[in-house]
């Protein structure tokens, strides 16, 4: 019985992590984008992601790395690597 119990603490445990460490589904867009070499769409969903998250710091960085940077628009980039 307590081997069930914790077994199932675990599951829930589990469960909740990944439920709560979901990225947007614009962020996971954007990134698809990146992969696809759509830079104008990836920008667009990037910077939707950042107003649907904007404690994540992994977002700006992507923007700046993944887009702005490869279209030589250092002046953004800088704006979201500051």
């Amino acid at each position: 019985m307590k081997r069930k119990t914790w077994l199932l603490m675990a599951i829930a445990l589990i469960s909740a992590l990944i439920l709560f460490n979901c990225s947007s589904m614009e962020y996971t867009s954007a990134k698809t984008y990146v992969q696809q070499n759509d830079l104008v769409k990836a920008e667009e969903f990037f910077l939707k992601a950042i107003d649907l998250e904007p404690e994540n710091p992994e977002i700006p960085l992507r923007l700046a790395r993944d887009v702005y940077i490869p279209l030589d628009k250092y002046q953004e980039a800088k704006s979201y690597l500051d």
